[in-house]
């Protein structure tokens, strides 16, 4: 599933992260009405969007304090006793809309186009995935070559991540993942990368399989003469995917931190399905 992002929204917005300007902007790119209800519970957003349930609340409320929803939910009640009943939010979709920039046939542009397979089937971070999405846009639909030159300043000014820092971690995971590959630059400031355009689609098992087991098999070889910080940076993003996915990558983050395999058997922290 992908969502349009627009550049002016990650700009100029009222929201306390990143992370919860995607919400919104997952949120309002369900419909094209004014409003969009939403009755998600928990478990079923969990299967598409990366939350956890005091995030999705607090998501919910800052969006109810910024009057960019109105909290429609109704409680049960039986014999004087009162229970939560089903969720039930009207978000405001105006500020969503009016952050797209159109061209002369009233078609959005300057936007990133993020796609949620990234995180819910690779493990990575949101912020990772709009590093990415930034790539994936500029090649896809700005019509870049497969090989492009990364500048951190610009990326960061695409994406508003102010941490330099979060930019390197994020083209470091994407590097293992094999989803971009990088090459000899010949221009100082700048990195040359390849994106793979197979592995951005992620529209099949195969594709998936085929990135988990790039990981599996080159671990040692990703880390060989390489930085510590390209390294913690790796061990991060393994922890983190673990932790979302479950044991599908144990078995490069146990050889990175140097301990038995079985000591690290993790549980997912929500279901997650390969693409059907």
């Amino acid at each position: 599933m992908y969502i349009k992002i627009p550049i002016n929204l990650l700009h100029d917005n009222p929201f306390n992260s990143i992370n919860e300007c995607i919400f919104y902007a997952f949120c309002a790119s369900h419909t094209k009405d004014k409003e969009m209800s939403f009755n998600y519970s928990t478990e079923t957003l969990q299967e598409v969007f990366p939350v956890s349930s005091s995030q999705l609340t607090r998501y919910l409320n800052n969006l109810v304090d910024l009057g960019l929803a109105e909290n429609k939910s109704y409680l049960l009640s039986y014999e004087g006793a009162k229970f939560a009943g089903k969720r039930n939010y009207k978000v405001n979709t105006s500020l969503y809309y009016d952050s797209f920039s159109y061209d002369e046939n009233g078609k959005p542009k300057d936007y990133l186009n993020l796609n949620l397979g990234w995180v819910m089937l690779y493990g990575m971070s949101l912020k990772t995935a709009l590093v990415l999405a930034f790539l994936w846009t500029v090649k896809i639909y700005l019509g870049m070559p497969d090989q492009q030159y990364v500048n951190t300043q610009t990326v960061m000014d695409m994406t508003s991540i102010k941490d330099r820092r979060t930019v390197y971690k994020a083209l470091d995971q994407l590097i293992a993942l094999g989803i971009i590959t990088e090459k000899k630059s010949d221009e100082r400031y700048f990195r040359l990368i390849e994106v793979n355009k197979d592995r951005c689609l992620c529209n099949s098992t195969h594709d998936v399989h085929e990135t988990i087991a790039h990981v599996d098999c080159n671990i040692l070889e990703f880390v060989k003469g390489k930085s510590k910080r390209f390294i913690n940076s790796l061990k991060s993003y393994l922890k983190e995917a673990s932790s979302r996915l479950g044991d599908v990558l144990w078995y490069p983050y146990s050889v990175l931190i140097g301990e038995l395999p079985e000591r690290f058997k993790f549980k997912p922290v929500n279901e997650w399905r390969f693409i059907e």
